[in-house]
């Protein structure tokens, strides 16, 4: 069964690494065609639907998780409720912004090259929103490779498309935001197809208790995501209110935590929340605990060990992914790097599982208002730039602690026994003796030539990590003759 999860995981993470990749391939080209006012806008665009969509989607596509599994009599019908009332939200939040909200956002944001952007824009919702609950449904269906083909093949479309609009009409935002909304479009009829085929055959039709159901198991669930993705934009806003917007593109390229590490830690959750909400039902919660804790400490050999690189080789990372006129986004992109240790879990998977939405709703608002009080305070005091900090200091000294808290209540455990520090500490300890050695490789490393230096200091953190990594006690690597590479590495906690 681990086996399986993990090979699940695996396939879900090429899907959603794609997703990723095509994003920060888009963000590195017009980083070097727009100058820094056009990219700005052009950030401010999506950001805005990265902010407002969790609200719409009201955590519907996660309900899919909740309701579809053994319910194959009504599997069709739930499917139709979801997508009927995305879609709705979908259309509301459209008709706003054809309606004048374009403008109001241009102005809140001080920046009136919004207006057209965010006209263009307009229809991205409609689509997007439905097209949001494949990747739920698909898994909830167990067709998990279907995912994968999915989301490959829709985001290196959209990647196209986009590409061609900026290249082949005109090289401004404009052009990329409609490249946006037709590669949108691509995604939601390939999307819906793949949902229609997976409950084919099954039974159920849209009916008012199965809408309200949905809806008082999403609601609070999709207001705590809102809340959370307005906590992890919170920045870029506040940033975005204190100064320029050539300010605001260098700050933005930098101030992300790796998409990749959501891919790894969203599909291992996706795997893991049937089992995990058996497991609770079951009022088996010491298993439910192991098997979360289990899944982090797999996915942090993985995750941590990038803080160290990242660090170490941030401002020629920064350079060379979007140019040199980005280099100094490498004191964000430094900052945001000390988040990883700490996103190898996700937290709200317990509160799902358990049925607790709630919970993800409180610990959102809580955080979402300790991180805007801190990014004033410091934008305020200091200037836009220590937003990051208020940010990662908002996260480890409340969001961290609360969750701690709450998953011990709910798993009947100590706050101190839920998250796995000592795991994490040993990994740790290799990562930080790496980084530093790997800094001093680049500092005193005699050439200018960026390629060249980033290529050796890779190599030589990479050779560190070989060694130390496999020596931290929680794995080791099988090299021996016929061994299949699936089963190579050999987990020991």
């Amino acid at each position: 069964m681990a086996k399986s999860r993990t090979w699940k995981a695996v396939i879900l993470a090429s899907g959603q690494a794609a997703t990723a990749l095509v994003g920060l391939i888009l963000a590195a080209i017009f980083s070097r065609a727009f100058d820094k006012p056009d990219y700005a806008t052009y950030q401010q665009t999506l950001l805005v639907y990265k902010v407002i969509a969790p609200l719409l989607a009201l955590g519907l596509p996660s309900a899919l998780y909740y309701f579809i599994p053994g319910t194959e009599d009504r599997a069709r019908g739930i499917l139709a409720e979801n997508l009927l009332l995305l879609s709705l939200t979908g259309l509301i939040f459209s008709i706003f912004l054809f309606a004048g909200g374009n403008v109001l956002l241009a102005q809140r944001f001080s920046n009136p090259d919004l207006e057209k952007t965010l006209l263009l824009f307009a229809v991205y919702p409609l689509v997007m929103l439905p097209a949001s609950a494949t990747t739920a449904c698909l898994m909830a269906r167990d067709k998990v490779s279907w995912v994968a083909l999915f989301t490959i093949s829709t985001r290196l479309a959209k990647l196209v498309v986009v590409l061609a609009a900026v290249w082949l009409v005109s090289p401004t935002p404009q052009a990329a935001v409609g490249g946006t909304v037709v590669g949108g479009v691509l995604i939601l009829v390939t999307g819906v197809f793949l949902m229609a085929r997976s409950v084919r055959g099954l039974g159920g039709k849209i009916e008012i208790p199965g809408i309200k159901a949905q809806l008082a198991y999403s609601i609070p669930m999709g207001i705590g995501v809102m809340i959370g993705t307005f906590h992890r934009a919170l920045d870029k806003i506040i940033v975005s209110l204190f100064t320029v917007p050539e300010n605001f593109a260098v700050y933005v390229n930098g101030a992300m935590e790796v998409p990749f590490i959501a891919v790894i830690t969203g599909s291992a959750t996706a795997v893991l929340l049937p089992e995990l909400r058996l497991m609770l039902k079951e009022e088996r919660k010491a298993e439910a605990l192991r098997l979360w804790q289990r899944a982090g400490i797999k996915t942090g050999v993985l995750i941590i060990p990038l803080v160290g690189i990242f660090v170490a080789a941030a401002p020629d990372l920064m350079a060379i992914l979007y140019s040199e006129k980005y280099r100094e986004s490498h004191v964000f992109f430094r900052i945001y790097a000390l988040l990883l240790p700490i996103r190898i879990v996700i937290f709200g998977a317990i509160f799902q599982a358990a049925g607790r939405t709630d919970v993800i709703l409180k610990r959102s608002v809580i955080a979402m208002v300790a991180n805007l009080a801190l990014s004033v305070l410091f934008a305020t005091l200091w200037g836009y730039k220590m937003v990051a900090v208020a940010t990662v200091v908002a996260i480890y000294a409340v969001a961290v602690p609360y969750s701690l808290w709450m998953v011990g209540k709910t798993l009947q455990v100590k706050m101190g026994e839920v998250f796995p520090w000592v795991q994490v500490v040993r990994i740790l300890i290799p990562v930080v003796l790496g980084g530093m050695a790997t800094w001093a490789v680049g500092k005193w490393f005699p050439v200018d030539l960026v390629l060249l230096r980033l290529g050796v200091m890779l190599a030589a953190y990479g050779l560190i990590m070989a060694i130390l990594l496999p020596r931290i006690g929680l794995f080791r690597v099988d090299t021996g003759k016929g061994v299949h590479w699936k089963k190579r590495i050999m987990w020991t906690l």
